[in-house]
């Protein structure tokens, strides 16, 4: 029996070569894949960082700041017990004409999360309801030049 040259060349060259290149691309590939990924990520690291130093320097201005701003806490704590106790103190006509102010008052107390004395607040309120109680409303809301609703009241 006589051998085909080119079989035999495939059998024995070919094949092994291809086998071995086989497992070099096998053997090789997760290496050359955490080298793409580390040189990504080294690039990515080094594009990013002069927005993260920036970022860093926002931070301590906007803590810097926050702590320039706790000193007018007592002010404003103070400036709003004064404007309850004057809205306690209006006449009916004056008080139904500054409910806006008195709503924009109690509203920016509550996002400052200032707790609210009931000795203070109960007044507000009792005027509050009575003057829905007084124009015969079953839902009385105060709204601000913006038209957004503010404080409320059921009768």
């Amino acid at each position: 029996m006589r051998r085909n040259p080119v079989l035999v060349w495939l059998i024995g060259f070919a094949l092994p070569m291809v086998a071995i290149c086989v497992a070099l691309f096998f053997g090789l590939l997760p290496r050359l894949e955490d080298y793409a990924k580390l040189q990504i990520g080294s690039q990515v690291s080094a594009a990013i960082a002069p927005q993260n130093e920036k970022l860093d320097g926002i931070g301590v201005k906007v803590a810097q700041i926050n702590g320039k701003l706790e000193i007018y806490d007592p002010m404003l704590l103070d400036d709003w017990r004064d404007q309850l106790k004057q809205s306690a103190r209006l006449s009916p006509q004056e008080f139904k004409f500054s409910l806006g102010e008195l709503s924009n008052t109690v509203t920016a107390a509550r996002d400052a999360e200032i707790a609210a004395d009931p000795l203070l607040v109960g007044p507000i309120g009792r005027r509050v309801f009575d003057l829905a109680v007084l124009h015969d409303v079953t839902h009385y809301e105060i709204h601000d030049k913006a038209g957004s609703s503010h404080l409320k009241a059921f009768a």
